[in-house]
């Protein structure tokens, strides 16, 4: 075997597992086993990233959140509480259209299967003959180590409850991740602000190098949340970002063959919509944390004191650094990175199209 051969065997195998590749032989259960494989992988991916968000640092960082919410609100007449607020309503209507979405796409798979359920328990052959050993169609198509004719009802209602929870998962950690993200937004945004105005102070007993020396402390903690954050679901970050690129792939694949199109079409939407959404809230971290340092440089450092001038100084050269969510080990998270994602999606649907059209 060629070493293009060997290549182009392990590329049909990847295909086999999306669902792209169909034999030619549809008598054999190949196509059907492939078929299934497919689609546990994705459910036990969906349950990995869930289990993933569970442990006691995300607990930590859930909790932290919390807490300086509850501080943002105390203080009714901030303007912090203004840049929050305003970033919270954008989190509620992000989360809408993320369970809209996703609710979409599984509704469609839910509803497809009920249908071919019914036109199975409808079908004048069932009627006339009653012959039980119709293989009968399930929701999900997954293999079971038991007759499924005997436990039908049972494996529909299990297949059932496995696609809302799988919707309920994915909706829960797509919403989470972004969720933080829009926080650490405001976060850094609000940071900006309170730079150009150091010099007033919290309060009129801080003088400005304190109220400057009490906002360097929030910028470390800062620092240190994103770390955290990103140590934690970086991981997470690299299956979203990937299983939703291969899967935009093999949508976008099916829809130039013709097949399933409506609903290719709703899953293209969907998948490209998550990839876009992380992309864009981890390039914003990125951004505002860059902008940090301008605001610095808008305030009136110049009238201040020689220690106050150091101090700037110093959280300058510490704000050229920006703050980033990386893809594991695949480097930021970025909107430049989500755009190559699209790239190279439509170019491998592109040449698996040309190649079978040969």
């Amino acid at each position: 075997m060629s070493v293009e051969n060997g290549l182009f065997e392990r590329a049909k195998f990847i295909m086999m597992l999306g669902g792209i590749w169909k034999l030619k032989n549809n008598n054999c259960g190949t196509c059907a086993t492939m078929d299934t494989i497919s689609k546990a992988i994705f459910s036990s991916i969906v349950v990995l990233k869930a289990r993933m968000c569970q442990t006691t640092t995300i607990v930590h960082l859930i909790s932290a959140v919390l807490k300086e919410e509850q501080r943002i609100y105390c203080n009714k007449m901030s303007q912090e509480l203004k840049i929050y607020t305003k970033h919270a309503g954008f989190c509620n209507k992000l989360a809408f259209f993320l369970v809209i979405s996703i609710s979409t796409a599984g509704g469609y798979v839910l509803v497809l299967g009920y249908v071919q359920i019914f036109k199975y328990y409808a079908s004048s052959q069932l009627a006339n003959h009653g012959n039980v050993t119709i293989e009968k169609p399930t929701i999900l198509n997954f293999w079971y180590p038991f007759n499924l004719h005997e436990y039908y009802i049972w494996t529909v209602v299990d297949e059932t409850l496995a696609s809302v929870y799988a919707m309920i998962w994915s909706a829960a950690v797509n919403i989470f991740i972004n969720s933080i993200m829009i926080f650490l937004r405001a976060q850094l945004i609000t940071l900006q602000h309170n730079f150009i105005h150091f010099h007033q102070g919290s309060n009129l007993r801080e003088t400005p190098f304190e109220s400057l020396k009490t906002l360097s402390v929030r910028h470390q903690h800062i620092i240190q949340y994103v770390e955290r954050f990103n140590e934690s679901l970086k991981y997470v970050l690299l299956l979203e970002f990937t299983i939703a690129s291969v899967m935009l792939a093999t949508a976008l694949f099916q829809t130039f063959a013709g097949r399933d199109v409506a609903f290719n079409c709703a899953f293209i939407i969907m998948s490209s919509s998550q990839i876009i959404i992380l992309a864009w809230n981890s390039d914003e971290i990125l951004t505002q944390s860059l902008k940090l340092a301008d605001a610095l440089y808008e305030s009136s450092w110049y009238e201040q004191i020689r220690e106050t001038k150091i101090l700037i100084h110093t959280m300058l050269l510490r704000c050229q650094k920006p703050l980033t969510l990386s893809i594991g080990p695949l480097g930021p998270l970025t909107v430049d990175v989500a755009a190559s994602r699209f790239k190279l999606a439509y170019t491998y649907a592109s040449v698996i199209t040309g190649t079978f059209s040969e």
